[in-house]
């Protein structure tokens, strides 16, 4: 017979795994180059998440694995860095033509 684990527990290991995929994206993410490696590392951190005992996995060990991503999936990883970098020069000048528009004067 097995012990059930405590809600504790349970939810101790959850936020572990967590915190290793998180860490997981993030490596891969910086070690790929950032402008190409979105969907090689979000695929990395769901292979992650999918293992039997993701809490007994080293993410280092799992971060070292060769995948090569595909040609399609690296322009889909540009255009996300692309589509983020217009977002943000749009939400700059929309910050600066609002504030200039409040300025009295």
């Amino acid at each position: 017979m097995t012990k059930k684990k405590s809600r504790l527990m349970f939810w101790t290991e959850q936020l572990f795994v967590a915190v290793k995929v998180s860490v997981l994206f993030w490596v891969v993410l910086l070690k790929k180059g950032m402008v190409y490696a979105w969907i090689p590392a979000i695929k990395t951190a769901f292979e992650f998440i999918q293992l039997e005992h993701p809490y007994d996995e080293s993410w280092w060990q799992f971060s070292k694995k060769k995948t090569e991503g595909t040609l399609f999936e690296k322009f889909l990883s540009f255009l996300l860095t692309f589509s983020h970098d217009q977002l943000v020069i749009i939400d700059a000048c929309l910050h600066r033509y609002l504030f200039d528009c409040v300025r009295p004067g």
